[in-house]
């Protein structure tokens, strides 16, 4: 009787220990079912995500483009405007000190002269004289 009633209490673990297992296993797969349900769903919206991203760039980016090539452009004739704005008024004054020259130097002259008979007629040697 006791063994009989030893093997019944066995059989009544062993059966609820493989209900526990079955129970525990089921629930795991349910568990990594809902994760993998989960990640894909994840993946899928960072794809949607990305790919709306990349859209937007691609939308932009002429714009983009565009926009550094005018302002480059931009910068390029502010820079040709200035070096000819240079460049006129270094010619001008390359003429005007031409057309003053033949002036300066005559006045030059004249101012020595002027200095050389005040300097002959006085105790100082004159430069020219020397």
């Amino acid at each position: 009787a006791d063994t009989e009633e030893a093997q019944s209490r066995n059989k009544a673990d062993t059966e609820e220990a493989q209900s526990r297992h079955r129970a525990d296993a089921e629930e795991a797969q349910s568990r990594h079912k809902a994760d993998a349900v989960e990640a894909q769903s994840r993946n899928k919206a960072d794809a949607v995500e990305a790919q709306s991203r990349n859209k937007a760039d691609a939308e932009e980016a002429p714009s983009r483009n565009k926009a550094d090539a005018e302002e480059a452009q931009s910068r390029n004739k502010a820079d040709t405007v200035e070096a000819q704005s240079r460049h006129k008024a270094d010619t001008e004054q390359t003429q005007t000190q031409r057309r003053h020259k033949p002036d300066a130097e005559q006045m030059q002259s004249r101012l020595c002269d002027s200095v050389h008979v005040s300097a002959c007629f006085s105790q100082y040697e004159c430069v020219a004289c020397v």
